[in-house]
């Protein structure tokens, strides 16, 4: 038999055995990565923390309401003095002097027309006026005698509160709605 040179041979058949690999354990798993329904429950107990917040800020926004209206009446607008002036204002260029200048400037003014008339008060007795804002956005007023200024005031004041109040309630019922929606399509998408 013939030698067949030593780098034609083919190879040396050894016994088929497996690489020593290192064993994983039930401790080598890590956990790391798995997901933890734990997280899911207290997000949903933070939520539920919430809306139960919400919901009792909510009743007491209400019942605050219901305070307010309990109270007495409820004005939206405001009060202006309608002291009348003795003579109509200049039209020449001075008039943008009562417009916008402050009350020295404006009483240094005035006493340089007439000393004696500056001397005079402008009204014995202030008139006001009630302003309010029609459906049309146009202001409307009428006269509002002095002794009816005090409760037109708190009134005034009251609609002011419950502007805040109806607000700040309109606030919260805003983020429940998207709670309510994005807590549906998540619903939703877990049921498909």
């Amino acid at each position: 038999m013939a030698k067949l040179p030593e780098n034609s041979r083919p190879p040396r058949r050894t016994s088929l055995r497996s690489p020593q690999l290192p064993t994983l354990g039930e401790d080598a798993v890590s956990l790391r990565h798995e997901v933890n329904p734990a997280i899911a429950l207290n997000l949903l107990g933070e939520l539920q923390q919430k809306v139960v917040d919400f919901q009792q800020e909510l009743r007491g926004l209400v019942l605050k309401v219901q305070q307010i209206y309990a109270e007495g009446p409820v004005v939206n607008g405001w009060l202006e003095s309608a002291q009348s002036m003795p003579s109509a204002p200049p039209a020449d260029a001075n008039s943008a002097l009562f417009r916008h200048a402050d009350v020295d400037d404006l009483m240094t003014y005035i006493q340089s027309l007439d000393p004696a008339q500056a001397a005079e008060p402008l009204c014995a007795d202030p008139q006001y006026r009630l302003c309010m804002i029609d459906q049309m956005g146009k202001v409307q007023s009428r006269p509002c005698p002095p002794e009816q200024v005090p409760a037109v005031s708190i009134a005034i004041a009251r609609h002011q509160k419950l502007h805040q109040i109806t607000t700040r309630k309109q606030h919260l019922e805003q983020q429940l709605k998207a709670l309510v929606s994005a807590l549906t399509n998540i619903n939703n998408q877990l049921g498909a």
